[in-house]
């Protein structure tokens, strides 16, 4: 499900999402699920032929398909419907966060991190199945110099609290 912010105002995500590790992990991410949820091969092409621009036809290719696999595997693992919006979009939502904090935990050896995002995304019984594609991915990346900056966890923990916040408060009502 993509989501929008209605303010055109600019976003601090932005200039985060213009580093290229950044950038193409979450517009990655966004088009697979767009291709997922349209089941149009185009959203998918272009993911590929972002990542074989920046990362070369090899390695690029394995990015973009391992970058698949997670988002394949994250569908099924869920803990709810994976959001995200639009590809382009300068703006991060709580699951596009909890993504680059479980990337960039996994480069960067930080298992509190990567234990704070893998809940937030997806049940316990089923983190590994979300690890093991996510680690491909990270390892790919940091193979070719392409490192996410870190996400300490407890910055990750105040985003997911804040995310269950907003939810819970979305579905009460006064009477």
């Amino acid at each position: 499900m993509f989501t929008s912010n209605g303010s055109n105002d600019a976003c601090p995500a932005k200039a985060y999402l213009e580093r290229e590790p950044e950038g193409l992990t979450v517009n990655g991410y966004r088009n697979w699920v767009a291709g997922y949820m349209t089941q149009v091969d185009t959203h998918w092409d272009r993911c590929r032929r972002k990542f074989i621009s920046v990362l070369g036809k090899h390695d690029g290719q394995l990015a973009a398909n391992a970058l698949g696999h997670l988002v394949r595997n994250l569908g099924h693992c869920a803990t709810c419907p994976l959001k995200c919006h639009a590809p382009g979009s300068d703006h991060l939502n709580s699951d596009e966060c909890m993504l680059l904090g479980l990337i960039a935990s996994i480069q960067h050896g930080d298992d509190e991190a990567m234990e704070e995002s893998v809940s937030a995304l997806s049940c316990r019984a089923k983190c590994s199945q979300v690890i093991a594609p996510a680690g491909e991915y990270a390892m790919i990346l940091k193979s070719v110099g392409s490192l996410l900056l870190p996400i300490p966890a407890s910055v990750l923990a105040e985003i997911h609290a804040n995310h269950q916040f907003i939810n819970n408060r979305s579905h009460q009502t006064l009477h």
